[in-house]
């Protein structure tokens, strides 16, 4: 039997689109795609039951099954550093990791391994991560920091002006912007954009102008408490809606979200028509950002974690691919 999808680790993501693996493919196909292109590399053999483990289709050996988890971990691990060294062997090759500041730990124990292993490979790893996360490999010979400075004043002025598809940002928001964006780019756009959904700023004559005194506004000052803004703003049905997009992934057919909400009662036509697009799109921001702002409240991480919505998630992505295979 193979082992539950592990699809949102980015580990994942990169072997299945290393391999060219579709949405649509089924286990004979990804056995296939693997099987051929791991032993055209040459010298993988021993690496290919680990590697279709990890791509949730049988490893074609039972002893990885019946392995103790540690030592199959390990094993997964080295088949993946052992698949990008030969690739190096043959073509350079960069890999990118965005966003360590919400990494999960088997891929920041991966990377901890191949780190190890870059000082003579023709790897570029390029990692993006926010002052206060700390690589728990540490420093290396080999390797090279980067500090992005914040944005001053002007730039983070010039980005606002950019969301509002206007020259000029209005004079008198300047200091409201400035004091919840800190210079960071995402704080900059997001604070913006929440400005305008809360119905501060108002369109007059092709610029924008305050609906309201400045006294008054009051801008979540973290990236969760911008995301839970934005949520609250779409009401029950659409945090709902929400909810169940980012338990089914990144990327997904909008029908297969309309199929588990009209399962679950909480069907799209209730969200209006000019929220759909922003509840789909929080989802991706939903699940990235979940983990932190989950700690702080622990009676919704239970309902995240509810048996009931990914069997609902389970059984219409089957639905879909009982519909694939007829059509």
């Amino acid at each position: 039997m193979a082992p539950s999808a592990r699809r949102d680790l980015p580990i994942v993501d990169q072997l299945r689109e290393n391999f060219g693996v579709e949405e649509a493919d089924g286990d004979p196909e990804i056995v296939a795609r693997v099987e051929e292109a791991m032993r055209r590399m040459g010298q993988l053999e021993p690496h290919i039951p680990y590697i279709r483990y990890v791509l949730s289709v049988h490893p074609g050996d039972p002893g990885v099954g019946a392995m103790e988890a540690t030592a199959r971990r390990k094993r997964v691990f080295g088949a993946i550093s052992a698949l990008c060294l030969r690739g190096a062997f043959m073509r350079p090759i960069v890999l990118v990791f965005e966003d360590l500041h919400w990494i999960d730990h088997s891929t920041e124990e991966y990377l901890t391994q191949l780190i190890d292993s870059l000082a003579t490979a023709r790897i570029m790893l390029i990692l993006t991560y926010r002052l206060g996360y700390s690589p728990r490999w540490g420093a290396r010979s080999f390797q090279t920091t980067i500090t992005l400075d914040t944005l001053s004043e002007a730039e983070t002025l010039v980005l606002a002006g950019r969301v509002l598809g206007v020259e000029h940002f209005p004079t008198e928001l300047r200091g409201a912007l400035m004091s919840n964006a800190e210079g960071v780019p995402l704080f900059a756009e997001e604070v913006t954009k929440v400005l305008l959904d809360l119905g501060i700023l108002r369109r007059v004559n092709g610029s924008y102008r305050l609906a309201k005194r400045v006294d008054e506004i009051s801008a979540p000052a973290t990236i969760q408490g911008i995301i839970m803004a934005g949520l609250d703003r779409l009401g029950e049905n659409g945090k709902r809606i929400v909810q169940l997009a980012s338990v089914i992934g990144r990327q997904f057919l909008r029908r297969l979200l309309e199929r588990i909400a009209a399962w679950s009662c909480w069907g799209l036509a209730s969200v209006g028509a000019g929220s759909q697009p922003r509840c789909i799109g929080r989802a991706a921001w939903w699940r990235q950002s979940r983990a932190a702002a989950m700690r702080r409240h622990a009676p919704a991480r239970s309902r995240w974690r509810s048996a009931g919505v990914r069997a609902r998630v389970g059984r219409s992505a089957s639905a879909e691919a009982l519909q694939a295979a007829k059509v």
